[in-house]
């Protein structure tokens, strides 16, 4: 029988910051959830939750791997898209990145439009902006 899949990943509910445990219903992975102290379950996020302070994400891999797979990569991203802020944090300063002056020279009308053809298709393929640019710059070298 295969493992059900569990995530873990840092949230914020009711301006804490939290472990939010997310999983399809299975009776033996809220059994072992049961054993953490402080575990929670919020309706508003539809998922189990700890303090993010109180329990250290490595123990609840430790207590889950055995009876499910534990995905914690999104835990380990930082994100700062809803930070706590209070009279004792700071948020980081946001630095811009300058591209660098173009020293290779302009490229002539035939190359333009043959990076434009390559540029629409990448578009087609459904790529980020962000690689579309790094991809078309890239070329832009040769």
């Amino acid at each position: 029988m295969q493992k059900p899949n569990v995530t873990l990943s840092k949230s914020v509910h009711k301006q804490n910051q939290i472990i939010k445990i997310s999983f399809a219903k299975n009776d033996t992975v809220q059994n072992k959830l049961k054993e953490v102290n402080g575990l929670r379950w919020s309706k508003t996020l539809a998922s189990w939750y700890v303090p993010l302070n109180a329990y250290p994400y490595t123990h609840l891999y430790t207590l889950l791997k055995d009876v499910a797979y534990v995905d914690y990569k999104q835990f380990l991203v930082s994100d700062i898209t809803n930070p706590i802020v209070n009279d004792k944090t700071t948020l980081p300063e946001i630095v811009s990145i300058k591209k660098p002056v173009n020293c290779l020279g302009e490229l002539n009308d035939e190359q333009k439009i043959k990076l434009n053809i390559f540029k629409k298709w990448l578009v087609s393929k459904r790529y980020a902006a962000s690689t579309i640019e790094t991809y078309t710059d890239a070329l832009k070298t040769f």
